[in-house]
Parts: C-alpha cells; structure tokens; sequence
C-alpha cells in the first residue's frame, strides 16, 4: 500500500484513511513481526519538541496515525494532505470490526480493573464475536519493575493475541511498547490512553459534528477542565506558535 508520511515540527504522521490503517493493521498480522502503532495528536506533538525519545519512537512506528484535526489541516504546509483524521477511537473501532469478522484476538493492558471489566462488557453486546484474550492492569508507577515487566510479557505472549491495546497515558505507553517490542510476540501494539475510557462507557466522546469541526477538544476541557487545561490551553497555544515559527523559518 502507497502511504505518504508527512513530518509535522519533525514528528511523522501518516497519510491514511481509518480503512487504510486497519488495512495496514491486518498487513502487519499477516507478516508475523512485531508492529508498534502511535497516535500522535497536538499535545504529544508539543511534547515531542522537547522529549527526543518520544518524537524517536514514533518516527520509527510501523504505522504513525492522524489523531488530531489541526493535524490535518496544517498537513499541507508540509508538503503532504492528509485526508482525514483517524483518532484512536477511530482506528480501534475499524480494528474491532476487522477482528470480528476474521477472528483475530484482542488484549488490553492499562488503566483498571473496572475499566477493563467495562470494556469486556461492552465489546461483548457491540461485537459478540470478538475474542478478547486477556486484560491486565499494572501498578502505578513511573517504571515497572523487572519482575513485573517479566509478569505482563509472559501474559501476553501467553495468549497469543493479535492486537495489544495499551492504556497507560502517553508517553509512557510508546516508551513501553519501544523498550519491549522485541519481546512482545504480537503482531500490532498499540498506545491508545483515554480510548480505554470511551470504550468502557467511563467518559462520552464529544458530538461527530464537534468532532468533525476540530472542536472534541473543546468537549473535553469543558468536561474535565481541572485535569486537562494545560493540555488543551497551553498545548494548543504552543502547537500554534511552533507551527508559525516553523513556517517563517521555512519561507525565510
């Protein structure tokens, strides 16, 4: 498949389609390696200007997807269109559907055990014939201890899925999925973070026509404006100014 990659502020996002991700996901099971899928959006975009490992990891993903919409509009001021947003959401729910139909089995790693109860609920009434394999939800720490990192890997390699879905913020959740790819026999690893909470009913995501207009982050700071103003009020200021920046620097 003809993907193009489009580097925004030197962070590189792929030109797809929701289809066209989980096209490329099912590429990914069929060639038996180990893929690690990011969703970069405008925050993570700002942080990886100052965390290089962060920007490293997702520049080596197999598969980097649109998950913002300025994403998409300011793409074309770097030499590429990308054509539509595919937030995590989004690809999850293209994933569910393609496993549903060819038995392909799904693993959730993150967040907690309620969640992850609410999110087997819900995945058995919205798609009865998907297999979900295991969940696990590990302690809260910055760094999981060896014996614990030994625990999940022996897990998950245990029951074989096909997509590994993780839920533990960005961007510690690309950093672990980078530092275990090698030991992870599962075909598509995936960083999702709050799409653990949409999925289990936990939180609602914005209305399609918010959605659409680019404004879901809007809906999400005025649900939660305690725990997300800096991303979305400081973030969006910042990913604007380097955008600009970044643009005269270019002209000049």
């Amino acid at each position: 498949m003809d993907i193009k990659t489009c580097y925004i502020l030197g962070v590189k996002v792929d030109a797809v389609t929701k289809k066209q991700a989980a096209a490329l996901a099912e590429s990914f099971i069929a060639s038996g390696e180990s893929h690690q899928v990011c969703v970069p959006n405008v925050w993570c975009t700002v942080l990886m200007q100052k965390d290089k490992q962060f920007r490293q990891i997702t520049n080596q993903s197999s598969l980097s997807i649109p998950d913002g919409m300025p994403l998409t509009w300011v793409s074309r001021f770097y030499g590429s269109h990308i054509p539509e947003r595919v937030s995590g959401a989004d690809f999850f729910r293209a994933c569910a559907g393609l496993a549903e139909r060819k038995g392909y089995r799904f693993f959730f790693m993150g967040s907690g055990w309620d969640v992850l109860e609410a999110i087997k609920k819900k995945l058995n009434q919205q798609y009865p014939l998907l297999n979900v394999v295991g969940t696990y939800s590990p302690p809260s720490a910055d760094k999981l201890s060896e014996e614990e990192n030994q625990k999940m890997l022996h897990l998950i390699n245990t029951a074989k899925p096909h997509f590994l879905w993780v839920g533990m913020t960005a961007p510690k959740q690309e950093k672990w999925i980078w530092e275990n790819l090698h030991r992870l026999k599962v075909p598509v690893c995936a960083g999702v973070g709050a799409v653990f909470d949409f999925i289990s009913g936990k939180k609602r995501r914005a209305p399609q026509l918010m959605q659409k207009a680019g404004l879901e982050w809007m809906y999400r700071l005025y649900k939660e404006p305690f725990r997300l103003w800096k991303r979305y009020v400081i973030g969006n200021f910042l990913f604007v100014f380097y955008v600009l920046r970044d643009i005269i620097k270019r002209q000049i």
